[in-house]
């Protein structure tokens, strides 16, 4: 992953001399014009850039730049404006690449407006990763040649890629073998299918290419319905690219619009295209991430030898969804997929290479998938359970199973929490998972800790673990609804556990029993909570941080040694130990994260914690369904706190577990956004991902 971000526009002052060689033109000549007799003209003055705009921007695209200048100004206030012109330079290369002359009083324009000359001589756009300088000058209607051009626009903008805090986001093509072409949809945002201008004897396409091997061809011939050919039956995974072309048509408008298809693995694909105007024959190639999402790729990205590899740096559109992010962040949806997604877990040592696995996602029902480089979610384990979660002994359904999952880096196991069933009864556990094959598949399991001192319950499980700065395992457990069990000492229900990474009781715990090593209390770290299903290390403190459901009130704890959390059965017992309380109403918290690798630009350790709101429900919510930032100051969280996202769509996604990885947050919705049949176990919930793109959205 690079650390550079995504093209911006930036303000850099003017050169001390021009970029490129640009037309030399006399000094003015005072010379009669229109006017009283005697009176001389005087040159327009330069031009004000106004767009791209100074300062950070949107996304940048080679290939859409737009140019646009402000009012013409002209001490003569008869003189009007005749003409405009542009002109791009290659800085490295000091030569133009671009240069349009527009007739009439023209503010605004983009590469389409003129000619690429130079090294760019029949290109369509600029190069990405190169550094250009544009200008803009105008001419007045005097008629008099020495003084009718304005000197050229003082102010020189250049398109930059700028570095963004943490790591580039590793976006990575959608790789396909072939179509089924009956699968095939293109629809607008109506939800209409897209129709081709037809031209009057070249027709425009549109062709889904694996490389540059054709797979699907959507022909627009004059004279003639639209046609729909197959290309190649199939084949090896390559790079997902669309390329468009106009024909001759006059005009090839499209809007923003959305191709559907299923590939030969049997995988849903959507891309996401964004609106089009071409003239005539023109063309564009669009790549395909595995979000969905696409980019602006060059001309001559099918004719260099070798695997067509797609940069993905010039964002054309991205992948739509119901998530809201704060200005200057962006949601993406990296995979679907899961059912009841629960935790998530990253491996700070996985290989590299784009099948490489990346991170693990623990399933409610008993299964663990892989998450590969390229967004591919792949199984790991199956099984974990001894029970059929769809109907746990005297508990609800989809409310207990496995839940939290956390990579040793040292040793490269996996660890888990679930529940186990013995005599009819629930239990809560720990186990260990080893891997195998570049963590492409679950080795040994073994159940390191059996919690039989106490039935579990639903929902009030065991939950997030985490291994702390010491090295040793740690597991919050919910008090299987019972607030006696939360005080008990006799009982892990209702505690923060702690433990070596084979499953017996360091001896410097807190409540460590030497005569009983084994006894409950041996483990206790800390005592008298009521739910806490998130957990999170501070690298700013070394501290464990856990975020807890109550009835009516919910609250984030930093958790030290020996701690009695206070839950005694009311809900006013939750806020002396709390940092932040939030409610009434409830929130519901789910997962919490700590940022300790700069992946935002929000100071270190500051704490992200989700919540779910009430399940499976339709729609936003007025506390759930968001991710909160908590920033902390000298130990105090600091007033007010923010939202870095929240839904606004239709659908009934809810946030679970969340983590970050090395370019952004990650997090689960618990259901999917639009479940099929309306089934919350139907399998398509999905992994998103928050990144920071330094601009407002």
């Amino acid at each position: 992953m690079r650390g550079e971000a995504f093209t911006s526009i930036v303000t850099v002052p003017p050169a001390p001399s021009p970029i490129g060689t640009p037309v030399s033109h006399p000094a003015p000549i005072p010379t009669p014009v229109k006017g009283a007799a005697g009176t001389t003209n005087t040159s327009p003055t330069a031009p004000v850039l106004t767009d791209p705009i100074p300062g950070p921007g949107g996304d940048g695209s080679p290939y859409f730049v737009w140019f646009e200048i402000g009012p013409f100004n002209d001490s003569d206030v008869d003189d009007g404006q005749t003409v405009t012109e542009f002109e791009v330079f290659d800085t490295a290369l000091s030569t133009h690449v671009w240069r349009a002359t527009l007739d009439g009083p023209i503010t605004r324009a983009d590469l389409r407006s003129g000619t690429f000359i130079g090294p760019l001589t029949g290109r369509l756009g600029l190069e990405m990763g190169r550094v250009y300088a544009f200008r803009a000058r105008v001419r007045d209607d005097s008629g008099d040649r020495q003084t009718e051009w304005s000197p050229w626009s003082s102010s020189v903008l250049r398109i930059v890629a700028a570095p963004v805090t943490g790591e580039r986001p590793s976006s990575y093509p959608r790789r396909v073998a072939g179509v089924k072409p009956d699968t095939f949809a293109w629809t607008g945002p109506d939800g209409q299918p897209i129709e081709l201008p037809s031209g009057d004897s070249q027709p425009s396409s549109a062709e889904i290419l694996a490389g540059r091997r054709p797979l699907l061809t959507v022909t627009a011939h004059p004279g003639v319905p639209v046609q729909i050919a197959a290309g190649s039956p199939g084949g090896r995974l390559e790079s997902l690219v669309v390329r468009i072309t106009s024909g001759d048509a006059d005009v090839l408008l499209v809007p923003d619009s959305t191709l559907r298809f299923v590939d030969t693995l049997g995988r849903e694909v959507s891309v996401y295209l964004p609106g089009l105007a071409l003239g005539p024959n023109q063309t564009i190639l669009l790549s395909v991430a595995t979000t969905g999402s696409t980019s602006w790729e060059p001309d001559d990205l099918l004719d260099t030898a070798g695997p067509v590899q797609p940069r993905l740096e010039s964002p054309a559109r991205h992948a739509p969804n119901g998530w809201l992010a704060r200005a200057g962040y962006r949601v993406e949806r990296i995979a679907g997929g899961l059912r009841f997604p629960v935790h998530l877990t990253f491996d700070p040592g996985a290989p590299p290479g784009e099948d490489a696995v990346v991170a693990y996602i623990a399933e409610l029902g008993g299964s663990i998938k892989a998450l590969t480089r390229t967004g591919d979610l792949v199984p790991f384990a199956d099984g974990l359970l001894n029970y059929d979660p769809a109907a746990p002994p005297e508990s609800l359904p989809g409310e207990n199973g496995l839940s939290g999952i956390v990579l040793d880096a040292e040793s490269g196991d996996l660890f888990a929490s679930l529940v186990f069933e013995r005599d009819g009864q629930l239990y809560n556990a720990i186990v260990s998972i080893g891997r195998r094959n570049d963590g492409t598949q679950a080795g040994p399991v073994e159940r390191i800790l059996e919690m039989d001192s106490a039935p579990t319950s639903a929902s009030h499980q065991v939950h997030a673990v985490t291994i702390g700065p010491d090295g040793k395992l740690y597991a919050n457990v919910g008090n299987a609804f019972s607030a006696d069990q939360s005080q008990h000492p006799d009982t892990s229900n209702g505690k923060i556990l702690r433990m070596n990474l084979h499953g017996s009781a360091p001896s410097d715990n807190p409540f460590y029993d030497t005569d009983r090593p084994s006894h409950p209390r041996s483990y206790i770290f800390a005592k008298a909570i009521r739910n806490a299903f998130g957990a999170a290390w501070r690298g700013a403190d070394g501290q464990l941080y856990i975020s807890e459901n109550g009835e009516d009130l919910d609250r984030v704890a930093r958790v030290t040694a020996g701690l009695d959390l206070g839950y005694d059965g009311e809900d006013t017992s939750l806020v002396p130990q709390a940092l932040r309380v939030f409610g009434p109403p409830a929130h519901a918290p789910t997962g919490l994260a700590a940022l300790n690798a700069r992946q935002f630009p929000a100071p270190d350790g500051t704490l992200y914690m989700a919540t779910s709101g009430r399940n499976f429900v339709r729609g936003p919510q007025a506390t759930g369904k968001r991710i909160w930032e908590l920033n902390l100051e000298d130990g105090v969280v600091a007033e007010p706190v923010s939202e870095l996202i929240a839904y606004a769509g239709e659908g009934r996604s809810s946030i679970s577990g969340i983590a970050f990885g090395p370019d952004g947050l990650y997090f689960l919705d618990l259901f999917p956004e639009h479940p099929v049949g309306g089934d919350p176990s139907a399998g398509t919930a999905a992994i998103w991902r928050i990144i920071y793109v330094g601009h407002e959205n």
